[in-house]
């Protein structure tokens, strides 16, 4: 776990300064350069059960990888800036406020991902195919283009 954390801190400030060099914001690297960095450990490792004849394996892979990155890669990192780095003030609450612009439509546009997952798979017999993986990075695609058109404005600055 440590040398995980340590590796990662290293990832995000060396994306944070490429980002900077390159003129991209934090937000479109997070959901580029880190998000696919993440990602493609999982990828291999369930490409790799899947050639073997475990796509169930490969699936429950992807689906518990990024369950345990919202329970466990989320609040963790959050709890220890608010105990440690910033701890509460007379109140007795700390807080960590969420910025970005056109957040809501990113989550929205996830929560619309995740229907559209279940449906493309159902739809296909629940069998993963090769029409169904284009889907999925075109869908990828989609949301790519749509995080960085948010972060550079390009909808407007108060988009929800």
């Amino acid at each position: 776990m440590l040398w995980i954390g340590l590796i990662s801190y290293v990832m995000v400030v060396m994306a944070e300064d490429v980002g900077s060099c390159i003129g991209l914001p934090l937000e479109v690297m997070g959901v580029t350069v880190l998000a696919i960095g993440t990602s493609i450990p999982d990828a291999v490792s369930s490409l790799l059960v899947a050639r073997d004849g475990h796509g169930d394996m490969a699936l429950s892979s992807s689906i518990g990888s990024n369950v345990f990155d919202v329970t466990f890669g989320l609040p963790i990192p959050w709890l220890l800036k608010t105990l440690v780095y910033e701890p509460a003030k007379g109140n007795g609450v700390t807080s960590i406020q969420i910025t970005g612009n056109g957040i809501i439509v990113q989550l929205l546009t996830l929560m619309a991902m995740v229907a559209i997952v279940v449906l493309s798979v159902h739809f296909y017999g629940w069998q993963i195919s090769k029409p169904l993986g284009l889907l999925y990075f075109a869908l990828y695609a989609l949301f790519i283009v749509e995080a960085v058109c948010l972060a550079q404005n390009v909808f407007g600055e108060n988009v929800l």
